[in-house]
Formats: structure tokens, sequence, C-alpha cells
């Protein structure tokens, strides 16, 4: 009896929810899922593009053409100039998630969905910090992982990269959706305590874009370029005043850019091949695992040395375009999309967050879904308010 009662509350339950929300947690549980075992990511792939339907305009072509053009130039350094297949994949990876989502209609209940494993996630990545902090170890007893400039919390994968990634992936989410005010202060205490120089990076972003967000696009990539130099300049001024060791993160971060503006001075328009592909976090850093594996600790200091000017430009025009295609396709608030664009470029010029699969498909995510509107609680799209405007 007690048993009849139970599976009828919760099928009540289910009925309640909206078919696409279910699809949409169904599709965060693969891609959580195929963050710690990889070959469910083609599931999660097969399945967005199931549950998901195809956007069909002029624009789209568009995308898809710029898209391709790039990939063939990628290809073709690939094949003939022996780039190495790691970062063959790492520049492709972004652009490939960015069009696949730009060709899909998102629904805002499937969004609604999908982040609630993502919350799940955090909550439980929190919940490691939260343990490292107090106990001195992680909740299955790992040690944090310590630099010359202090302890770097790892979270549940235990790398502050990944516990960063997270964390911003909630905060967009959380923001898109107008959540409680809960999951941001959360999100933004994780930012405090992980310890990095990207999580202040883009704590002092979110901060300067707030201050001018209803400014133009063009004014936010410059803004993005500001404090990237910013961040440049506090770094350097760190090390000069003494407030970075030498063997800091600070320290081989600068011989980074250094070493990456030298080898792009002699290797402008095509960038270099030299560098070998076996580089893995065991080896440790040092200038000349720097030097060896063409690490530059910035995206667009990567894609330049590796790949030349002409990839540079056409990628920063490939997102240009697809910030200027959501812009104008959104019903009245362009704040959050600028932010999205703005969050993009930063993270190119500095961070480098966006490499990470969680948080790369997150911005995708939501600087795809622009024609969902914001000017009520139902978030009615923006062709059914187009059309009870007309």
């Amino acid at each position: 009896m007690y048993l009849n009662k139970f599976s009828n509350t919760i099928f009540s339950f289910l009925n309640t929810l909206e078919k696409n929300y279910i699809s949409g947690v169904f599709s965060g549980c693969l891609f959580v899922g195929g963050l710690f075992f990889k070959f469910l990511m083609i599931f999660f792939a097969i399945h967005f593009w199931v549950a998901t339907k195809p956007r069909c305009d002029k624009a789209v072509i568009r995308i898809i053409g710029l898209f391709i053009v790039i990939l063939s130039l990628v290809s073709m350094k690939f094949y003939f100039l022996g780039t190495y297949k790691y970062s063959y994949l790492v520049q492709l990876y972004p652009l490939i998630v960015l069009t696949l989502t730009f060709t899909r209609r998102i629904d805002l209940n499937w969004i609604q969905g999908f982040f609630l494993p993502i919350f799940i996630l955090f909550s439980v990545d929190f919940l490691f910090n939260l343990s490292t902090l107090l106990l001195g170890f992680d909740l299955i007893g790992r040690v944090p992982g310590t630099r010359i400039d202090g302890v770097r919390l790892g979270g549940v994968f235990g790398h502050s990269f990944y516990s960063l990634s997270i964390s911003s992936a909630v905060l967009l989410l959380s923001i898109f959706l107008k959540k409680s005010n809960f999951f941001l202060y959360f999100a933004l205490l994780n930012f405090l305590w992980l310890g990095t120089l990207r999580s202040f990076v883009y704590l002092f972003g979110f901060a300067t874009f707030y201050i001018f967000r209803k400014k133009s696009l063009k004014f936010h990539f410059f803004l993005s370029i500001t404090v990237a130099a910013l961040t440049v300049f506090a770094t350097y001024m760190s090390l000069r005043l003494g407030f970075s060791e030498v063997g800091s993160g600070n320290y081989f971060r600068t011989y980074a850019w250094e070493a990456a503006i030298e080898n792009i001075s002699s290797n402008f328009f095509w960038g270099c091949s030299k560098f070998f592909s076996d580089f893995n976090s065991n080896m440790g850093i040092s200038k000349e695992t720097i030097l060896a594996s063409g690490i530059t600790e910035s995206p667009l200091l990567t894609d330049w040395l590796h790949w030349g000017l002409l990839f540079v430009l056409i990628k920063v025009l490939f997102i240009t375009y697809l910030g200027n295609f959501a812009i104008k396709s959104t019903y009245k608030e362009i704040s959050f999309y600028s932010f999205i664009y703005y969050i993009i470029f930063l993270d190119y010029f500095i961070s480098g967050l966006l490499g990470n699969m969680l948080l790369g498909f997150t911005v995708a995510l939501l600087f795809s879904s622009f024609e969902i509107g914001f000017d009520n609680k139902n978030y009615k799209s923006f062709r059914g308010n187009n059309e009870l405007n007309n």
C-alpha cells in the first residue's frame, strides 16, 4: 500500500516535469560522467544532437562556412608542417563546440535541466575544497598541492584549473537562469580560496564588466584587452617588488610570455612547429620544459606561436561574428551576451580556462541561446516577443 502511494507520488512528480527538462538533466548527467570517463562524451554529443532542433538560416550557413575555412587551414598546417596532435585538438575544440551549439536551437527548460547535474558536481567540488581548508586533506584523503607562492586547492579533480572551471560554469549558469544568489555567492567563494592567478583575473574581469556593462560590443572587446594588459602588468610588478619569488607560478608565467614573444617575432606569420608533444604535468615546470613544449600561458600567444598570425585573425573574426549574430538576434537585453563575448576574449588573451570541456561547453551553450529573451520570468522567445510587438 505504502509502496503504491510512493510510486504514484514519484510518477505524478515526473509527469509535472517538462520533457525538455528531463532531457537536459540526462544530458547533464552524461556530460558530468564524461568528465570522469571520456567515452561518455560520445553519447552526450549524440544525445545533444537528437534532443535539440536544428537552426536553419543564412547566418548558420555562414558560421559553418567560416568553421570549414578554419578547419581546413589548421588541418593543412597540422598535416604538412608537423604541428603536434595535442595542439591541433586543443585549438579545434572550442571552435567545434561553438559551431555545434550555434547550429542548434537551445530550449530554456533543457538548460535548466542541464544545470542540475552541474550544480551537484559543483557542490561536491566545493565540499572537497572546504575539507582541504579545514582538515588539510580532501574527502578522499588527498593533500593539496603546494608551490612557492602557496597552497593550491584542487577540488574533486585534484587540480585548481578544473575547480575554477566548475565554479565559473555554475556562476554563468546561475546568472543566465536568474537563480538564487546562493549559487553566485558560493561560486565566488570558491574563486577566492583557490589561490590562483586565473581566479583573480576572472573576479577582476567580472567586476570591470559590471561597471561598463551597458557599453557596446566593440568597447567590451577593448575592455578585455585592457584587463589582460593590467593583469600582465600586475604580474610583472609582483616580481619586481618582491611579492612573487623566483620559482613561483608568476615567475614561470612571465618567462613563458617572454619566450613566446621572442619565438613569435621570428615566426610571425606562419608560426613554429618545432615543439614536442609528450609534455605532461608530472614532468614539472621549468624553463627547459617551457621552451621545449611551446608553453605560453596565454591561448592568444599559443595560437600565434604554433599556428601563426592568420589563424589568430580568423579566430578573432569568427568569434566576433558569432557575438554580433547573437546580439542582433536577441530580444531587448543584450548585456548577458556582451558579457559572454567579453569573457571569451578575456580568457583568450590571458587565461585559457575555456579549453576545459565543462566551461567551454557552458559558455558556448549560453552564447548560442540568444533566442531566449530576458524581459519576463517566462523567458518568451525572441520571435514570439517580436511578433507581439509588431
